[in-house]
């Protein structure tokens, strides 16, 4: 087998992995996530001091990532040309340089997560750090009273909360059937905790990330190994023992929950809804006026085409929404960088959905849960990202990777390297 990495970079690497979870901390003074400095710092081992030769291997990965910032590159350049410089100004220099870095992070983290015994140490590092975020979101509620949506927030926003739990909740999963004895009761409370903030914190995106990643994991773990079906049906049994807990609640939480579900039945109602569509209708136009190249790295919220503005929103003119968030993140990429972009992306997400599914299904039926855990919550990242913009964040190329991570691990335990 061949060496891997330093203990000191592994350690840092999962210190990277649970924080993404709980990104609670800042540089002093700088204001810049630690994930940066410490990333900084794996990088340079993987970069100057290489283990192996890896290149050739992540051949893949390197490639789809070279293509995309190619892609995203040439739509912004292309749009400065084409304006005589107007719309390339100093933010399209720091898209291009923070996108730089989110695909360093992806390529670097499918290759350290991939390193033999990362994958079970990442999936603890970052159910923990989930589980920290959870009990975060518990103490606002216990002590500030903030149940339910749009009743403020301490530590991270409504928004921001929701995609941790869309994201890392399977992986408390794949923790919970891989432990035995008393640690999978720990889980096991861990779990109920979990789905029990993600029904009072009302994001509408994490009730349908965090179910699709269960449904996900539970069928892709009954398909590669039958005999865990008496374990799906542990999990059965706690999703009822959240429900009784939850409609045993106290009366102000079990309407905070009531009243965020009953706004599924009138969307055409809902404000934040019809600001969601009308964002969608502005990536569509975008597109359409510029389908090669986009607008441009970063100007989504520079750019104004006529937008039909629906009734529920007809207290504001356009120009308030224009310099919303798109709250849709494919359709912003592709606004943005247009087809030169947005085709290597496409076909990035393709093969991590594809050939990452065949992979967990191989790792199951070794028994390795973690990397079931790590596809199911892409695949609930993935659902949620059409609500939010979220590909503008470290932790989302991070689990790109860490995907990434899991089809290259199943290849070489297929070819026994």
């Amino acid at each position: 087998m061949k060496r891997s990495l330093s203990q000191f970079s592994l350690s840092l690497f999962t210190l990277i992995c649970a924080y993404v979870a709980i990104p609670l901390w800042d540089v002093p003074l700088l204001g810049l996530s630690i994930s940066a400095p410490l990333f900084f710092l794996v990088a340079l081992e993987v970069f100057l001091r290489p283990q192996e030769a890896w290149f050739h291997r992540h051949r893949l990965w390197i490639g789809l990532a070279a293509a995309i910032w190619g892609g995203i590159f040439l739509a912004a350049t292309l749009n400065g040309l084409l304006s005589g410089g107007t719309d390339f100004d100093r933010d399209g220099v720091v898209g291009l340089i923070r996108y730089a870095y989110w695909l360093v992070v992806f390529v670097i983290t499918g290759y350290v997560a991939s390193c033999p015994g990362m994958g079970g140490r990442l999936m603890v590092a970052m159910a923990l750090g989930l589980t920290g975020t959870a009990l975060l979101r518990w103490y606002e509620i216990a002590t500030l009273g903030n149940i339910g949506a749009w009743t403020g927030t301490k530590f991270f926003s409504q928004n921001t909360y929701g995609w941790l739990f869309s994201t890392f909740s399977p992986l408390l999963l794949a923790c919970f059937f891989q432990a035995r004895g008393l640690r999978r009761w720990g889980w096991g409370i861990a779990l109920l905790a979990l789905w029990s903030v993600v029904a009072i914190n009302g994001s509408r995106g994490s009730w349908f990330g965090l179910l699709v990643g269960l449904l996900v994991f539970l069928i892709l773990l009954v398909i590669a190994y039958p005999r865990y079906l008496g374990r799906v049906i542990s999990i059965l049994m706690l999703v009822g023992v959240f429900l009784v807990l939850l409609l045993a609640a106290p009366e102000q939480v079990v309407g905070a929950v009531n009243q965020r579900f009953a706004t599924l039945q009138k969307l055409d109602e809902d404000k934040s809804y019809a600001i969601r569509l009308l964002m969608n209708q502005k990536g569509i136009r975008l597109f359409a006026r510029s389908p090669l190249i986009g607008v441009g790295v970063y100007r989504w919220t520079k750019e104004s085409v006529p937008l039909e503005i629906p009734r529920v929103l007809s207290y504001a003119p356009q120009s308030h929404f224009d310099v919303k968030s798109s709250h849709n993140s494919y359709l912003s990429f592709l606004a943005e960088n247009g087809l030169a972009g947005s085709v290597p992306f496409v076909l990035l997400l393709g093969i991590l959905v594809i050939r990452g599914a065949r992979a967990v299904v191989r790792l199951a039926r070794r028994r390795a849960l973690w990397g079931l855990g790590m596809y199911a919550g892409f695949i609930g990242m993935s659902l949620h990202l059409w609500a939010l913009s979220g590909l503008t964040n470290t932790g989302t190329w991070l689990m790109y990777g860490l995907v990434a991570a899991v089809i290259e691990t199943s290849q070489r335990l297929e070819r026994g390297t």
